[in-house]
Order: C-alpha cells, then sequence, then structure tokens
C-alpha cells in the first residue's frame, strides 16, 4: 500500500524518479521503527521541498537517514520549524556535507574572476528572497550558478540551489572570513612596503686603504661607461632613430597587467569607476600603438582575454543601470563624461576573441538584446558613432 501511493506520486508530481525511489526505500525502515507512515509521507514533502529534488540525492539521502536515525526527537509534525532546527543541527555535524560546503565556501571567499563581496551580496539577497534587478547581477548570478550554491531560470528570480543551505550557510560569517584574508594579504603587502631596503654590501670599517681606493675607481669606470651610452644615445641622428625599431613600452604593460589583475579587489562603491579609468587607458594605449592586441604589443599571452572579460563585465553593469552610451554620470568625477558604455564596451572585444573564447559566447546575444529592447533606439545611435563593432555583427 505504501509503494502504491508512492507510486502515484510518481505520476501525478514532478518529483524525479531517483528521489522516489530513495523515499520508498527508505520508507520501510520508518515504519519497521512503529512510527506513522503518514508522517512518512510529510518528510518526503519537506525534504523534496528543502532539497529542491538535486539529482544525485546526496542531500536527500542524509535528511532521510536523520529523520530515521534519530526518530524519536521528532514528535511534533505540525511545528516544521522545530523539526528543520533539529534537521540542520544534525547536518551541520556531517562531515561529508561540511566539506562539500566548505569547498562551495572557499569558491566564493577565494574567487578571482568577480568580486566575493558582490557574490556575497547577492547571495544574501537570494537567501533573503529580496527582489532585485537581475540584470545589474547577471554575472555574478551566473558565477554562484556555476559553483552550484543558486539555481535560476529566465522568467523568475533565483533561488538557493537546496532551501535547507540557508539554514546551514552563514553569510555573515563567510563575510567575517573574506574580511579577515583581505586584513592579511594588506599585511603582507605593507609589511614588504615598509622594510628595509637592504643591500648585500658589507662594511668597509677596517678595510685597508688601497681596497676601498679599487672599489672608488671601480665605480667611476661604471659611472664613465654609462655617461658615454646616454651621450651616444642622445647624438644619434634623426635618420638611425627613425630607423631604430619601436621599443617595447615595457613600464605600460606592466602597470596594464597588474591592474587587470587587481581590478577585482576594488571596493564595490568604485568599482565601475575604476574600471572605466582602466579602459580608457588600456584603449588609448592601443590606439597609441596603433594595434587591437595587447598580446602583441607586451609580448604576453592572456591580456587580451582579460581585458575582453573586464569589457564585458563593465558592459553588464553599465546596461543595468541604464548607461548604454556616453554619459558623466559613470565616472565620480563630474567633469568627465565617459565615452565608454555599456555599447562601446562590448565593440571593443575583437572578433576573433568572440569566436573563440567560451566566457564571450554570451556577448553578440547581449548585443542583439539590447538592439531588440526598450533601449533600442538609443543602442543604434551609439552604434551609428562607432567605427567598427564586432559584437553587432550577427
Amino acid at each position: 500500500m505504501i509503494e502504491h501511493d508512492f507510486e502515484e506520486a510518481r505520476d501525478s508530481t514532478s518529483l524525479e524518479d531517483n528521489f522516489i525511489d530513495l523515499s520508498i526505500n527508505l520508507s520501510q525502515q520508518w515504519e519497521d521503527r512503529g512510527k506513522n507512515i503518514d508522517d512518512w509521507k510529510v518528510i518526503v514533502d519537506w525534504v523534496a521541498n528543502w532539497t529542491n529534488l538535486e539529482k544525485d540525492n546526496f542531500l536527500a539521502e542524509k535528511i532521510f537517514n536523520i529523520f530515521i536515525e534519530h526518530n524519536t526527537e521528532f514528535i511534533d509534525f505540525n511545528d516544521q520549524t522545530k523539526v528543520k532546527e533539529i534537521v540542520t543541527n544534525y547536518l551541520q555535524q556531517d562531515e561529508q556535507l561540511l566539506s562539500r560546503l566548505s569547498e562551495l565556501e572557499n569558491n566564493i571567499i577565494n574567487n578571482h574572476q568577480y568580486s566575493p563581496n558582490r557574490l556575497l551580496e547577492i547571495l544574501q539577497k537570494i537567501f533573503n528572497s529580496e527582489e532585485f534587478n537581475r540584470e545589474k547581477y547577471e554575472v555574478e548570478i551566473g558565477e554562484l550558478e556555476k559553483i552550484g550554491i543558486i539555481q535560476c531560470n529566465s522568467l523568475k528570480q533565483p533561488v538557493t540551489a537546496h532551501q535547507i543551505y540557508q539554514y546551514i550557510i552563514d553569510i555573515d560569517n563567510l563575510s567575517q572570513r573574506l574580511k579577515e584574508e583581505e586584513q592579511n594579504i594588506q599585511s603582507v603587502v605593507n609589511a614588504e612596503q615598509n622594510s628595509p631596503k637592504t643591500t648585500d654590501i658589507k662594511s668597509t670599517n677596517g678595510l685597508r686603504p688601497y681596497v676601498q681606493l679599487f672599489r672608488i675607481l671601480t665605480t667611476a669606470v661604471f659611472l664613465i661607461l654609462g655617461l658615454s651610452f646616454c651621450v651616444y644615445q642622445l647624438t644619434q641622428t634623426e635618420e638611425e632613430q627613425k630607423t631604430a625599431l619601436k621599443p617595447i613600452p615595457t613600464t605600460p604593460c606592466t602597470l596594464i597587467k597588474k591592474q587587470l589583475r587587481d581590478i577585482s579587489m576594488v571596493e564595490e562603491s568604485q568599482l565601475v569607476d575604476k574600471r572605466d579609468m582602466l579602459i580608457r587607458y588600456i584603449d588609448q594605449f592601443l590606439t597609441k600603438n596603433d594595434d587591437s592586441s595587447l598580446d602583441r604589443i607586451c609580448g604576453q599571452e592572456q591580456l587580451d582575454i582579460e581585458f575582453a572579460k573586464l569589457l564585458y563585465l563593465q558592459s553588464i553593469r553599465l546596461a543595468g543601470s541604464g548607461y548604454f552610451r556616453a554619459s558623466p554620470m559613470i565616472r565620480i568625477d563630474d567633469d568627465i563624461t565617459s565615452e565608454y558604455g555599456a555599447v562601446r564596451c562590448l565593440c571593443l572585444i575583437p572578433e576573433e576573441l568572440l569566436d573563440s573564447e567560451p566566457d564571450l559566447e554570451g556577448v553578440k546575444d547581449k548585443m542583439t538584446e539590447w538592439q531588440t529592447g526598450f533601449k533600442k533606439e538609443e543602442v543604434e545611435a551609439e552604434l551609428m558613432k562607432i567605427q567598427s563593432c564586432p559584437a553587432a555583427n550577427s
């Protein structure tokens, strides 16, 4: 009779088959302990709701076993809050689950592609079932879904992958961990900056006079050679300078590489502003060198893709705030009107990256969405000003 009831659920509800099989198999253990099968049916509904019917049933099986192994603690099935409290308490002692949760949490705290603070911010909103602008947090939502802590679709607000995670994962604790890690990193940086610059030169006290004289003469020779080289460089003819190979601008390349790496660590309130300044700097640098590739100019790989990802993230954020074209509101310093609205940011991404990089697969679809959306006139007007836009080519 029990199996028949649950088999009916297989046909009449959206419960996953594996979940139904698991609940049927474990229901007999519940009955063997002299428990009411009607209570088990309530448990099945609760567990289905708490776990969102995960496909591997890892969490569902653990919760079912808690009910079975600690059945004497579950007295009043009318008090779901109390029942959930007991279940949560045992889940927080499960080493396998804690290991899985620790991996999920570390993927947020140690995330190098997106701001961990912003990931925690949107996760808190999802845990609290708050309404928010999905487009503004689109990339963060995608990252949290990839991590496996939330799930979403195109119609509704994102939800926690497993509802009961909301009672196990402590956002405040994660925020404190992140704060401590940032402080530790800053302490190391400060220590390196404040450490005295030492040299390997030993004291000359007690050295014989001719040894000191030798050092003085050696230093003088090097100075003379250095000055001679400088004079030679200054006296090169204009023709020689024209035929000389263009030197690689090492300092700008190093600066760009560092800023692309560090941009995710910028305070959330300053992120759009700092990104805009970096985009402007790199765009002007590329124009000055008459090239569209940082990798070619700097002789380094991955700078192009990192810049493209930066442009994509900035464009999503700007579009979420309605800044599709140049606007003085993008930058904090009011006297500057940023040229780099959402449209221009996407247009700066080279065609070859759009066709080859999985992380940029959505760029052309995003531009098409804007061209057909409620701001289409504004988007088309901005595209008319831009000489070339690979992202707008179908």
